[in-house]
């Protein structure tokens, strides 16, 4: 049953789920920015980790901030969205990795400067 209806759905589906990925259907479905601002402060703020990370008086936190989305047309997005979801100092770096679009990833370490 299952050769079945992948043979007469695959036609159907394949091309649709083919042209896109994880960050452009979020974007369809949260298409108004201040929507992707609140999601992306949020994933932000989850992935600076567990652990409380603090400077000293007048040391800045160092932090090492990267993310990954599944195209080269993303990249910029994804970048100017953190910039403006992401209040603390330093640049996001953002890869792309075209062989999973099912994946988006945002990752952060802190230290203390020296």
């Amino acid at each position: 049953m299952e050769k079945c209806l992948l043979a007469a759905c695959r036609s159907l589906f394949e091309p649709g789920f083919e042209n896109t990925n994880v960050l452009a259907e979020s974007q369809r479905v949260y298409p108004d920015e201040r929507d992707q601002l609140s999601i992306l402060r949020e994933l932000g703020g989850q992935s600076e980790g567990r652990l409380f990370v603090e400077g000293e008086v007048n040391k800045d936190i160092a932090w090492i901030k990267t993310a990954n989305v599944p195209s080269e047309g993303q990249a910029d997005w994804m970048r100017r969205m953190l910039e403006k979801a992401d209040p603390k100092a330093g640049k996001w770096q953002v890869a792309v990795n075209p062989a999973d679009p099912e994946t988006f990833s945002v990752g952060q370490c802190g230290a203390r400067s020296p």
